[in-house]
């Protein structure tokens, strides 16, 4: 069987000197057992590279340290139940970023997360249905942090598709079975 450091040159994924001892001697052989059945782990490469590298992007995210960034956001129906989520990104919002994240909100403040690669979070509440929710979200902090990373997608990605989205709230509203809250607009 190739080692750890034979697999990972051969992906392009490089541990710091660090980590790359027994960390990526495990994660290699851990990529090895996933895909049972092949000949050797090296034959993975030509039958799922794409699914390699993934692992491999993951595996350095949690082994590698980095800044990361930190976004909190929160659903609270109309009965004032709470559910709180947060993601790490990796990479170091800037000022700048975190004030455009900001402004692209709706009254600077709320989202629909699913229309950004984010969860809802109504579905955590006891009472969902009911007629005391809607699809906005509410964006509480972004902040930096030093990981680990919890998505590939990079806080610079993200903060360019959260500002280029245009709140679809019928969309999300269908989308929930949710009444639109002034009756179902022409769209």
């Amino acid at each position: 069987m190739p080692c750890a450091a034979d697999l990972l040159a051969r992906t392009g994924h490089v541990f710091s000197a660090d980590r790359q001892g027994a960390a990526a001697e495990a994660a290699a052989q851990e990529l090895a057992e996933h895909w049972t059945g092949l000949a050797e782990p090296l034959d993975l490469l030509v039958h799922d590279v794409d699914a390699v590298c993934r692992l491999l992007q993951v595996w350095k995210l949690a082994l590698v340290p980095q800044a990361c960034t930190r976004l909190t956001y929160l659903y609270r129906d109309g009965g004032n139940q709470k559910q709180h989520a947060e993601v790490v990104f990796p990479g170091a919002a800037s000022p700048a970023e975190t004030d455009r994240l900001f402004a692209a909100c709706r009254d600077d403040q709320f989202f629909i997360p699913h229309q950004v690669g984010l969860a809802d979070l109504q579905w955590h509440l006891p009472s969902f249905p009911s007629g005391d929710d809607y699809v906005w979200h509410e964006l509480l902090d972004v902040e930096p942090c030093a990981g680990p990373a919890e998505t590939l997608f990079d806080i610079h990605a993200f903060v360019a598709q959260f500002t280029a989205t245009v709140w679809n709230e019928p969309a999300a509203c269908r989308r929930l079975g949710l009444p639109y809250p002034t009756g179902e607009p022409d769209v």
